[in-house]
């Protein structure tokens, strides 16, 4: 009994170890399709580092409405994704003092005028993919 007892743990906290991927996707608008596209995906670590995990760069069509996918696949945690349009094309986005230069946005709405911390904007992947996390690029 004892011998199922310990067998029965082992194949439950080896099933709750392993790590589930999920997708993280949405659409971005407000852009001019003239420039590249960033997309840039943080946990609480790359925030810190201003490192992204991850970058998408796209360059889109230039329409009337321009909108861009994007798809990141991630294992459970907390997230961010940013955006912005690379007017300069210097794969950089660029600040008068602490406000962009360049169309730029993230999937939460961040209120305010200071600068934006990681729980302010963050949001859990825990047991699903994260649909429809659009950014609108701000101008």
């Amino acid at each position: 009994m004892f011998r199922l007892l310990l067998l029965t743990l082992a194949l439950s906290t080896n099933a709750q170890g392993e790590e589930r991927e999920f997708k993280i996707n949405g659409l971005i608008s407000g852009c001019s399709g003239g420039y590249p596209i960033h997309v840039s995906l943080y946990d609480e670590q790359a925030w810190e580092d201003m490192s992204p995990l991850n970058v998408f760069i796209v360059n889109p069509k230039k329409t009337d409405n321009c909108q861009v996918d994007y798809e990141f696949v991630v294992n459970d945690g907390s997230y961010i994704v940013a955006a912005f349009e690379d007017k300069n094309k210097n794969n950089k986005l660029d600040f008068l003092f602490f406000l962009p230069r360049e169309p730029a946005g993230f999937y939460r709405k961040f209120n305010g005028f200071s600068a934006p911390t990681f729980d302010s904007l963050k949001f859990n992947i825990k047991s699903k993919d994260y649909t429809k996390a659009d950014i609108s690029l701000g101008g």
